[in-house]
């Protein structure tokens, strides 16, 4: 089994990006973005306009990084997503420019995903641990979910060869993949 940090395909797809306009959330109740018991957040995206890049397609799939890295998914994917995740995951109903999305939610937060003494960090002023620079994940994390996020590192979702080969079998687009070492 291999692992691999998702990515958004930034060359051939528009990209969601977070802005200043309210979101609508129709579920607010269920939404829990930061991962935090308790922590409701609005949030607002919206599609990137760049020069150049508002003529590329919306992708199947768009990845939103935030307070909680996200997959943004279409009304095609989301069931699909769903029943292969079962209660691992969970749709959000959003709507984004008056286009009905979804916010799949990982719900696999982990605290021992990272092999700590792989790992290779950099460090602060201060001696303590900032950003990862090298990444290794404990395969044994992954037996029971194809995407888990890392309580150590929020901010990447990682996902198995099962996720991409699903992903890649529907033919889902929008997203790339960058593998990541695993013991």
């Amino acid at each position: 089994m291999k692992t691999y940090q998702i990515n958004y395909d930034v060359n051939n797809y528009r990209q969601l990006a977070w802005s200043d306009k309210d979101i609508n959330i129709l579920k607010e109740s269920e939404v829990l973005l930061s991962g935090d018991k308790g922590a409701l957040k609005k949030i607002s995206v919206e599609w990137m306009i760049e020069e150049g890049v508002t003529n590329l397609p919306k992708p199947d799939i768009a990845y939103l990084q935030g307070y909680t890295p996200s997959i943004i998914v279409n009304s095609k994917v989301a069931p699909l997503l769903s029943d292969k995740f079962g209660d691992k995951a969970e749709n959000i109903t959003i709507s984004i420019e008056n286009e009905f999305w979804f916010i799949f939610k990982i719900n696999k937060i982990s605290d021992t995903a990272l092999n700590l003494e792989r790992c290779k960090f950099k460090l602060r002023r201060s001696g303590s641990f900032g950003r990862i620079t090298k990444a290794v994940y404990n395969k044994s994390e992954f037996s029971d979910s194809m995407a888990i996020i890392a309580k150590q590192d929020p901010m990447n979702i990682v996902v198995t060869d099962e996720f991409i080969d699903f992903i890649n079998s529907n033919q889902f687009t929008g997203l790339s993949f960058k593998e990541v070492e695993n013991i």
